[in-house]
């Protein structure tokens, strides 16, 4: 890619990716932060761009990664020392908790079929990803893309609970 090429897809993209950043980050100065990161990037592997078939593609999943990253970083901690923070167990009785685990045992056998089995290794059965994996035959990614698919529609399921 030559410096007219280049400048061309940072004039062209850059208020897409801006966007991009921005709607995944939702902070202006980190969303331009990430999108001023993807452009270095570019422009260091400007001589490797001329293989790649869709520059505007290969920018927006840069921008997407970059993005990522920095939600990876960001930390939020709590500004009181862990012994002074309330406690976070609900008392409640005991037919009040085989209720609520009877409840989330339908939830999770409400979910599809692939993701009610590795929800219920993990939780019940206390396996790790590569044991569910071995468990199931399902590769390490799906076990993962698996979980996280539960993980959100339980959670969606909990919250209408409430």
């Amino acid at each position: 890619m030559n410096q007219s090429t280049f400048k061309e897809l940072y004039l062209s993209q850059w208020p897409q990716l801006y966007g991009l950043a921005l709607r995944i980050l939702a902070n202006e100065a980190d969303a331009a932060d990430a999108v001023q990161d993807v452009f270095g990037k570019l422009l260091e592997e400007s001589g490797k761009l001329g293989e790649v078939e869709s520059p505007k593609a290969y920018a927006a999943t840069l921008t997407r990664r970059r993005c990522i990253d920095l939600l990876r970083r960001r930390t939020i901690r709590a500004a009181i020392p862990i012994d002074d923070a309330p406690p976070i167990v609900h008392e409640c009785s005991e037919t009040e908790q085989r209720s609520s685990a009877e409840y989330i045992r339908a939830c999770i056998d409400s979910l599809p079929a692939g993701q009610a089995t590795v929800m219920r290794l993990r939780a019940f059965a206390g396996l790790d990803n590569k044991e569910i994996a071995d468990e199931t035959g399902f590769s390490d990614e799906t076990v993962r893309q698996q979980l996280s698919r539960a993980r959100r529609k339980l959670k969606e399921l909990l919250n209408r609970k409430k």
